[in-house]
């Protein structure tokens, strides 16, 4: 088993056959979510905070699982939320489908938008030391467009999400097209 910190708020995971059976857990198992993969992913958590200083308690968790079938390997992404967020502070924002992405620098950002061949009706806040990118999407080809880049780019993302009242606004409109022309 391999566990490697990406930042601060993703650490991937690389679990095969051999480490299953270690740990007394079938690929039938670990493919569903039965409690022993359950305890499974939270003993490596705790291993990861352990040895990386991936702390978890009191975050929520996005998992993201991949498997090599050559490899018989297993290559599972966690992704935290940061705490900073509370849902109890959130206002909706007035749109019909968009997405609110946090990125943890400009740079991620800057590298995000220069990615987006298309135009998008966006804005930008910061909140907490983070970038929020709010980006309303008109239809299905739209979220196919930007959907990949968000997962590479992005700490998280999400459908039809709230900002704080408190966030900061930076850019009102086209802050994609005005953060293409910073960089």
């Amino acid at each position: 088993m391999l566990i490697k910190k990406i930042s601060e708020n993703k650490l991937e995971i690389f679990i095969d056959v051999n480490d299953l059976e270690e740990n007394k857990v079938s690929i039938s198992d670990f493919m569903s979510s039965s409690s022993q993969r359950y305890r499974l992913l939270l003993g490596i958590l705790k291993v990861a905070n352990k040895e990386s200083g991936f702390h978890f308690k009191n975050y929520s968790v996005i998992l993201e699982s991949f498997s090599i079938q050559s490899l018989k390997t297993f290559i599972i992404t966690i992704t935290k939320i940061p705490h900073r967020i509370h849902k109890s502070k959130y206002k909706k924002l007035k749109m019909n489908t968009f997405f609110l992405a946090a990125f943890e620098n400009f740079e991620a950002l800057s590298t995000f938008c220069n990615s987006i061949n298309i135009s998008l009706v966006s804005s930008l806040f910061l909140y907490n030391n983070l970038y929020y990118l709010n980006i309303k999407i008109k239809n299905f080809n739209e979220f196919k467009t930007i959907h990949y880049n968000l997962k590479e780019f992005s700490i998280n993302y999400r459908i039809n999400f709230f900002i704080s009242e408190n966030a900061n606004l930076i850019i009102k409109h086209n802050a994609i097209g005005v953060c293409k022309n910073l960089s």
